[in-house]
């Protein structure tokens, strides 16, 4: 290295000390951004998952506000002195319209302002009246603030909840239904749901997860 390439060392060691901060600057601000952006939707990801946490317990929690409940252990026996079938079997009436499908991803409901999961599905039945789907022994009977009137059928392992309905004259904990037996008549009691008027609320739950009823009736549809 000759004296005039020493000579010059320092204003390339500067020139290069400068593009560096350059390009570090650069880069924070990029990851500044991204990360704020990272974070707003890392936020409301978080948010989302609390939110349908949230409604589940609160769920849980008023599901038996106001009912009479057959415990589980009773309704088995119920369900142990009747005969057994050996595959389940589905009433589902073919006037029945669906008008909200099952989903355990959060949505948007624009008429309430917030994001919840459907671990259900909707029907407007026809002429209002809800019979039994599944022969089953009644569970639970009553009202609560999140369900309106509703009335709980356990099946073999599988619970059914109607809801949004006025529950049959005389329906009480460990009556023995069978398919077609009434269960009650549809109704707007249903507060989160009251915008879509008379209508059935219905939840499945096999092995206590939710589960799609339309696809489970498909599958084991036997009758109409």
């Amino acid at each position: 290295m000759d004296l005039h390439s020493i000579r010059k060392f320092p204003a390339a060691l500067q020139g290069f000390r400068e593009r560096t901060g350059r390009a570090l600057r650069r880069l924070f601000e990029l990851l500044k951004r991204n990360g704020g952006r990272i974070a707003y939707y890392g936020l409301v990801v978080v948010a989302l998952c609390a939110i349908a946490r949230a409604a589940e317990i609160y769920r849980a929690d008023s599901a038996n506000e106001d009912a009479l409940v057959l415990p589980a252990a009773d309704a088995m026996d119920v369900l142990s002195e009747a005969e057994e079938v050996s595959e389940p079997e589905i009433l589902l009436p073919e006037e029945w319209k669906l008008l909200r499908g099952f989903s355990d991803e959060p949505q948007w409901r624009s008429e309430l302002g917030l994001w919840e999961t459907h671990p259900a599905v909707d029907y407007d039945c026809a002429g209002g009246s809800v019979v039994c789907l599944r022969s089953g022994v009644v569970r639970t009977v009553g009202t609560s603030g999140v369900y309106g009137g509703f009335v709980e059928v356990e099946s073999d392992g599988a619970l059914t909840r109607y809801a949004s309905i006025e529950p049959a004259e005389n329906m009480e904990p460990g009556a023995m239904l069978e398919m077609g037996d009434p269960i009650g008549t549809a109704d707007a009691s249903m507060p989160g749901e009251a915008d879509a008027g008379a209508h059935l609320h219905l939840e499945l739950y096999l092995e206590g997860e939710a589960a799609d009823f339309v696809r489970y009736a498909e599958e084991n549809l036997t009758a109409d």
